[in-house]
């Protein structure tokens, strides 16, 4: 997916975190190869890392990779406790509409490829917590952890607005009722290669049977009302290359309810924020 993760968006403000499994697992450990002839051939993690046939392919598992970033919520001080336990410095995956959910697949300017996986503050609000990154070959993981107050949101700040934009059938359901068919799916981290510290979403538009995609919405994490909606795929690629938004290429600037200025978005982050430190010090003097 023409997308390009550069590394001054990664390490602008913060270091990269590697992270693993904060205990054993007892899950997949190697790769199974299934030749033209039918023949079966059981690779080792080691062995299948190591074979030259495999070399920056795509071998890591999706669930599993998802698994090892539930997992994480394990290391914040209450250990097998925690998932239970209302604690700071937990995460959460957001819900996503329709079956295909994080992490997603994207190359990175190495040339590499890698299963994003974004999360946000559990109990907490739109704003971004951690992005994290495993390299889809080796299965290596690392994160970007954004500061307190960082305005940056993740995908369902677009996604609570694509549904606002003019001209398109949207679906929408109530306790007693159905209409519209089209969807906003699978949003994807994105970066302009002329503006790297820039981070966008991409969204698919489709109908409620997947069949097809009508356009691709584009959103900007630190202003979600402010989207570029591209009819045709090569528009949106040819942008995302360093072009600038084609004349056909609609941009939008919501005006909803949805809404919400860098001033009250700002002063709710850190809000936000705020609640998380009551927590850990009332966790402290509990101690």
């Amino acid at each position: 997916m023409g997308c390009w993760l550069v590394d001054e968006v990664l390490a602008r403000d913060n270091t990269i975190i590697t992270f693993g499994k904060p205990h054993e697992y007892s899950g997949p450990t190697g790769v199974v190869l299934v030749h033209d002839d039918g023949t079966i051939e059981d690779l080792s993690r080691e062995e299948a890392l190591a074979d030259k046939r495999l070399k920056g392919q795509w071998i890591a598992p999706i669930g599993l990779t998802r698994h090892y970033v539930e997992l994480q919520n394990y290391d914040v001080g209450w250990g097998l406790l925690s998932p239970y336990v209302n604690v700071t410095g937990k995460l959460e995956i957001p819900k996503l509409p329709g079956n295909n959910q994080f992490p997603f697949i994207t190359r990175g300017a190495d040339d590499k490829t890698y299963l994003i996986t974004a999360t946000k503050a559990a109990r907490g609000g739109a704003g971004m917590y951690r992005m994290y990154y495993t390299d889809a070959s080796t299965g290596e993981g690392s994160y970007f952890e954004y500061e307190k107050g960082s305005l940056v949101y993740g995908p369902t700040a677009g996604l609570d607005r694509v549904p606002n934009l003019p001209g398109f059938n949207w679906y929408r359901r109530t306790n007693t009722s159905e209409s519209g068919n089209m969807l906003a799916i699978e949003p994807v981290y994105i970066v302009h290669k002329d503006n790297p510290k820039q981070l966008y979403w991409k969204f698919s538009i489709t109908n409620t049977n997947f069949a097809g995609v009508s356009a691709v919405v584009v959103a900007s994490a630190k202003r979600p009302d402010e989207m570029t909606v591209f009819e045709r795929r090569s528009e949106f690629e040819a942008w995302l290359r360093g072009g600038e938004a084609s004349p056909g290429a609609e941009v939008a600037k919501l005006q909803t309810d949805a809404s919400l200025s860098d001033e009250v978005a700002r002063l709710r982050l850190v809000i936000e924020g705020l609640l998380r430190d009551i927590i850990s010090l009332q966790e402290k003097v509990a101690k």
